[in-house]
Protein backbone atom coordinates (compact mmCIF):
# COMPACT_ATOMS: atom_id res chain seq x y z
CA UNK A 1 0.00 0.00 0.00
CA UNK A 2 1.56 3.53 -1.23
CA UNK A 3 -0.44 6.70 -0.21
CA UNK A 4 1.05 9.86 -1.49
CA UNK A 5 -0.27 13.37 -0.89
CA UNK A 6 -0.40 16.73 0.64
CA UNK A 7 -0.55 17.85 4.82
CA UNK A 8 -0.52 21.19 5.38
CA UNK A 9 2.03 22.73 7.56
CA UNK A 10 -0.04 24.57 9.87
CA UNK A 11 0.51 28.11 11.02
CA UNK A 12 -0.40 31.44 10.58
CA UNK A 13 -1.43 33.27 7.56
CA UNK A 14 -0.29 31.64 4.20
CA UNK A 15 0.30 27.61 5.18
CA UNK A 16 2.29 25.72 2.41
CA UNK A 17 1.39 21.92 1.48
CA UNK A 18 4.49 19.62 1.63
CA UNK A 19 4.33 16.43 -0.74
CA UNK A 20 4.60 13.65 1.63
CA UNK A 21 4.67 9.91 0.77
CA UNK A 22 4.58 6.70 2.71
CA UNK A 23 4.39 2.97 2.15
CA UNK A 24 2.89 -0.24 4.23
CA UNK A 25 5.06 -2.67 4.17
CA UNK A 26 4.34 -6.48 5.64
CA UNK A 27 6.16 -8.58 8.25
CA UNK A 28 9.24 -10.47 7.49
CA UNK A 29 8.73 -13.49 6.45
CA UNK A 30 8.34 -15.89 8.52
CA UNK A 31 6.76 -13.42 11.52
CA UNK A 32 4.25 -15.02 13.36
CA UNK A 33 1.38 -12.25 13.25
CA UNK A 34 0.59 -10.05 10.70
CA UNK A 35 1.02 -7.39 13.57
CA UNK A 36 4.05 -6.87 12.24
CA UNK A 37 3.06 -4.42 9.26
CA UNK A 38 4.90 -1.07 9.29
CA UNK A 39 4.39 2.57 7.67
CA UNK A 40 7.75 3.77 5.74
CA UNK A 41 8.17 7.22 5.36
CA UNK A 42 9.37 7.69 1.30
CA UNK A 43 10.45 10.69 -0.02
CA UNK A 44 7.83 13.43 -1.24
CA UNK A 45 6.52 14.15 -4.69
CA UNK A 46 8.02 17.37 -6.18
CA UNK A 47 4.63 18.51 -6.04
CA UNK A 48 2.41 19.43 -3.32
CA UNK A 49 -0.76 18.17 -4.57
CA UNK A 50 -4.68 17.31 -3.26
CA UNK A 51 -7.20 16.06 -5.12
CA UNK A 52 -4.54 14.14 -7.46
CA UNK A 53 -5.22 10.29 -8.61
CA UNK A 54 -2.63 7.51 -8.57
CA UNK A 55 -2.42 3.47 -9.94
CA UNK A 56 -0.15 1.40 -9.93
CA UNK A 57 1.63 0.71 -13.40
CA UNK A 58 1.95 -2.62 -15.54
CA UNK A 59 5.86 -2.59 -14.16
CA UNK A 60 4.72 -2.57 -10.91
CA UNK A 61 5.66 1.52 -10.23
CA UNK A 62 3.36 3.63 -8.11
CA UNK A 63 1.91 7.13 -10.59
CA UNK A 64 0.66 9.94 -9.49
CA UNK A 65 -1.20 12.56 -11.62
CA UNK A 66 -2.61 16.11 -11.90
CA UNK A 67 -4.84 17.21 -9.00
CA UNK A 68 -4.28 20.80 -7.54
CA UNK A 69 -1.23 22.92 -6.12
CA UNK A 70 -1.59 25.16 -2.82
CA UNK A 71 -3.35 27.66 -5.25
CA UNK A 72 -6.21 25.18 -5.69
CA UNK A 73 -5.32 25.52 -9.64
CA UNK A 74 -5.43 22.26 -11.25
CA UNK A 75 -1.99 20.88 -13.09
CA UNK A 76 -1.40 18.56 -15.53
CA UNK A 77 2.13 17.10 -13.65
CA UNK A 78 2.71 13.19 -13.57
CA UNK A 79 5.42 10.99 -11.79
CA UNK A 80 6.19 7.43 -10.93
CA UNK A 81 7.65 6.28 -7.72
CA UNK A 82 10.37 3.58 -8.14
CA UNK A 83 11.75 1.54 -4.91
CA UNK A 84 14.55 -0.19 -6.11
CA UNK A 85 18.30 -0.85 -5.11
CA UNK A 86 19.04 2.63 -5.85
CA UNK A 87 16.11 3.35 -3.46
CA UNK A 88 12.66 4.80 -3.38
CA UNK A 89 12.92 8.43 -5.79
CA UNK A 90 10.15 9.84 -7.80
CA UNK A 91 10.44 10.37 -11.74
CA UNK A 92 8.80 12.64 -13.76
CA UNK A 93 6.32 11.59 -16.42
CA UNK A 94 5.19 13.58 -19.43
CA UNK A 95 2.23 15.44 -18.34
CA UNK A 96 -1.38 15.36 -19.17
CA UNK A 97 -2.96 17.20 -21.96
CA UNK A 98 -5.05 18.83 -19.86
CA UNK A 99 -4.50 20.56 -16.36
CA UNK A 100 -7.12 18.39 -14.19
CA UNK A 101 -8.44 17.33 -10.22
CA UNK A 102 -10.88 14.84 -8.83
CA UNK A 103 -10.83 12.80 -12.20
CA UNK A 104 -11.30 8.98 -12.95
CA UNK A 105 -8.05 7.43 -13.45
CA UNK A 106 -7.23 3.70 -14.15
CA UNK A 107 -4.37 1.36 -15.66
CA UNK A 108 -4.95 -0.74 -17.75
CA UNK A 109 -3.50 -2.66 -21.20
CA UNK A 110 -0.53 -0.96 -20.53
CA UNK A 111 -1.82 2.71 -20.36
CA UNK A 112 -3.24 4.60 -17.73
CA UNK A 113 -6.65 6.54 -18.71
CA UNK A 114 -7.76 9.47 -16.87
CA UNK A 115 -11.55 10.92 -17.57
CA UNK A 116 -13.33 13.83 -16.44
CA UNK A 117 -12.41 15.95 -13.28
CA UNK A 118 -12.47 19.69 -13.16
CA UNK A 119 -10.25 22.03 -14.87
CA UNK A 120 -9.13 25.32 -14.51
CA UNK A 121 -11.89 27.89 -12.75
CA UNK A 122 -14.98 26.03 -11.91
CA UNK A 123 -14.94 24.04 -15.72
CA UNK A 124 -15.69 20.42 -15.70
CA UNK A 125 -14.14 18.17 -17.86
CA UNK A 126 -15.53 15.56 -20.48
CA UNK A 127 -12.49 14.70 -22.13
CA UNK A 128 -10.70 11.40 -22.06
CA UNK A 129 -6.84 10.80 -22.12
Amino acid sequence: VVCAGTKQLVGFGFAPWQAVAQVLEPPEHGSPTDAGWQWRALPGASVGRSNGKGCILSDGRFAVFGGKDNCLTPHSSCEVLTLDGDGPRWDALSPMHEARAAFACEAMGGCVIVAGGGGSGSARLRTVE
